[in-house]
């Protein structure tokens, strides 16, 4: 990934696909891009490459004609998802209104307009295939979460339910 490569949709997707590819699935849109070493102990990401890769994230959110880091996340997921990953939402951990907001608004891309936050994750089924969304042991981490995000949004006096209402009627992703 060389700076100054992202000069359309395409390379921008391109872009997106390598970076899902080069971290398992674990990809996110948010800056910094510093994410943990690899198994061997090597770093994802060169320093060079986190410095071209933040040099190129306005040319991708351009191209993709996004304007926020939330609008890409969806993308990534849909990319992600025709490249052969699973949904990854066991990685998200619930502690703050702004982590809690994340995980919202991931169910919320996954879900859609059905989502809400009282509902058992286990009663969400798959149209096409009939069979549990999400298989036992993430629908369990999925519920713990939504536990936290209940809890994070009680103390901070905020409605979860207008929340995520919002964030599926309008398509688009709350922001802190």
């Amino acid at each position: 990934m060389e700076a100054n490569t992202i000069t359309s949709a395409l390379d921008a997707v391109k872009f997106l696909m390598e970076c899902i590819r080069r971290t398992d699935n674990s990809f996110y849109a948010e800056l910094p891009f510093d994410y943990p070493e690899n198994q061997d102990g090597s770093p994802v990401f060169s320093g060079e490459e986190v410095e071209d890769m933040t040099a190129m994230w306005p040319d991708v959110c351009r191209h993709l004609n996004a304007h926020t880091d939330k609008a890409i996340n969806s993308a990534i997921m849909y990319l992600a998802l025709d490249m052969g990953y699973t949904l990854r939402l066991e990685q998200y951990s619930v502690t703050d209104m702004h982590s809690a907001r994340l995980f919202l608004s991931a169910l919320v891309d996954v879900l859609g307009m059905g989502f809400h936050p009282d509902d058992p994750v286990t009663d969400y089924i798959n149209l096409d295939t009939h069979e549990p969304t999400f298989d036992a042991g993430t629908a369990k981490l999925i519920e713990a979460n939504l536990i936290d995000a209940h809890e994070v949004y009680d103390a901070a006096a905020a409605d979860i339910y207008e929340e995520t209402h919002a964030m599926a009627m309008s398509g688009a992703k709350c922001s802190e």
